[in-house]
């Protein structure tokens, strides 16, 4: 396959350590994450590889640099301002690729999650609220200009602190209630999953 992070030389070892039918899983994800991206697609897929092989969070010129990302470096800007993708498309690969979870009672563990990005300078952004902020010393008042975002994810392990994320959704000044939100997205998840998938058990996490 010719798209995606190049193999160069002996640096190199993935293609010893994956077994074969594990690469050729890897090759068919891949193939459908590329084709599920629209405008922009290949400067969207590059992108991809450049942020999941990075060591750190990085900013868009830096990640221009990476070996993963072989197109001049506006690229990755041009990817986000005009880039698109199939939602749908993409959900439903994800979904369908999703890893076991920890069970309750039999039952795959989802939970809502929200968290928000500090934008006291975006004045012109009409999709800020105000949000809390814990800081650091007393007394703490952390209210701040945000956008607020809102999770759902797959919990693979309770006892670890990854999880998998299923879909996120910006939640603006007109938006609904976190409950109606939270509502919509695990139907949105469920749709993907098919109607043969058991039902998860849904948790609220802790806003931060």
């Amino acid at each position: 396959m010719s798209r995606g992070l190049p193999v160069l030389g002996e640096a190199c070892q993935a293609r010893r350590v994956l077994k074969p039918e594990y690469l050729a899983t890897l090759i068919e994800f891949r193939q459908e994450l590329y084709d599920s991206l629209g405008l922009r697609q290949d400067s969207l897929f590059e992108l991809v590889d450049a942020v999941l092989t990075t060591s750190q969070r990085s900013t868009l010129v830096r990640l221009s640099l990476t070996a993963a990302f072989r197109r001049l470096w506006s690229s990755t800007c041009d990817a986000l301002a005009d880039g698109s993708i199939d939602v749908t498309a993409l959900r439903s690969l994800f979904v369908g690729t999703l890893a076991d979870s920890a069970v309750v009672d039999g039952r795959a563990l989802w939970v809502i999650d929200g968290t928000n990005w500090p934008r006291p300078a975006a004045r012109a952004s009409a999709d800020r609220t105000w949000e809390y902020r814990p800081l650091p010393g007393w007394p703490q008042n952390g209210v701040v200009p945000a956008w607020a975002y809102q999770w759902l994810v797959a919990v693979p392990d309770v006892a670890g602190s990854w999880v998998l994320p299923l879909d996120v959704q910006r939640r603006g000044a007109t938006a609904n209630t976190a409950t109606q939100v939270a509502l919509q997205q695990i139907a949105a998840v469920r749709e993907a999953q098919g109607a043969g998938a058991p039902r998860p058990v849904c948790h609220p996490g802790q806003r931060v």
